[in-house]
């Protein structure tokens, strides 16, 4: 009897260590291939490093005597207009030895703004924009900081060639689709205000919907981009005035950043016919902008 029990003892731990083990957390692999990029010139990009120090291991009684410890590290992309793009992202141990390398091949992140699926302005265009556009023959329209392509693809949609541009690849992406949706081309292109080139007097209309930027250099961008405006051509434009500080429906919360009547006066004081007006509205555009607004309207002709 005792020999049968040990059997079976015996029996038992083999059937027991003998069964495939399964994960049951299986661990992703990384998916760094569906976020690679290529950048066709790097020296339009600000450049930066980061050194980010973690515990790995750790070592009981003395150095040779170690214990592996696991540690994650998350990269975010604050920014809510910009892509970050990565380049390199490697592993050194505590001595400066390149233990791994994680990234091969350049990658990018969303801006939080364009990251999610919705449009976060909507798809209907502008109301003031829209209702400029219509008094218009069509012709060829430039959209400086055209986002998701709500502007965009409504003018397209009315005859008008549009040309586009906004330093997000995930608004690009946006645009495009919706531009898909309803069967009509756009020309959009990744660029900012700094490296934006077209050739001279080459657009009938130029669009600026909230397309605020670098108050130190926003003299000089509208003047850039008058230059793209045929004579005769229009400007239209809607943006926030600094008033709009006190309201929770959009915008900057830097007050350089808001448009006044004097600094617009300024930027487009050559042109003719120009017509300034502040007011308030009450946005509907989407989940970005919704509540009471106050804006500032141009239009003029050069």
């Amino acid at each position: 009897m005792r020999s049968i029990f040990r059997l079976f003892v015996i029996a038992l731990i083999i059937s027991s260590c003998s069964g495939k083990e399964t994960d049951k957390y299986p661990v992703q692999k990384a998916d760094w291939e569906s976020k690679q990029t290529n950048i066709e010139n790097f020296d339009d990009l600000s450049h930066g490093k980061t050194y980010l120090p973690v515990y790995s291991h750790i070592y009981h009684i003395h150095e040779h005597r170690t214990f592996d410890l696991t540690i994650t590290v998350s990269i975010r992309n604050i920014s809510l207009t910009q892509s970050l793009y990565i380049f390199k992202a490697d592993y050194y141990n505590t001595i400066g030895e390149n233990i791994r390398q994680y990234i091969k091949e350049p990658i990018f992140l969303k801006p939080l703004r364009f990251a999610v699926e919705e449009y976060v302005y909507g798809i209907e265009p502008n109301e003031f924009y829209k209702q400029e556009l219509e008094k218009l023959s069509p012709g060829k329209l430039l959209l400086p900081g055209e986002g998701e392509g709500r502007n965009a693809v409504f003018a397209a949609k009315s005859g008008w060639e549009v040309t586009a541009f906004d330093s997000s690849i995930e608004g690009k992406r946006k645009a495009e689709n919706l531009a898909l949706k309803y069967n009509v081309e756009i020309d959009y292109q990744i660029s900012d205000y700094e490296n934006a080139r077209f050739r001279l007097e080459e657009f009938d209309a130029i669009g600026l919907i909230y397309t605020h930027m670098n108050p130190q250099k926003r003299n000089e961008y509208h003047n850039k981009l008058l230059s793209f405006l045929k004579p005769g051509g229009i400007l239209v434009l809607e943006a926030f005035s600094k008033k709009q500080i006190n309201n929770n429906s959009g915008g900057p919360k830097n007050l350089d950043m808001l448009f006044s009547k004097e600094e617009l006066q300024s930027d487009f004081g050559t042109l003719k016919e120009l017509d300034i007006v502040e007011t308030d509205i009450y946005f509907n555009e989407g989940s970005f902008h919704q509540g009471k607004a106050s804006v500032i309207r141009v239009l003029a002709w050069k």
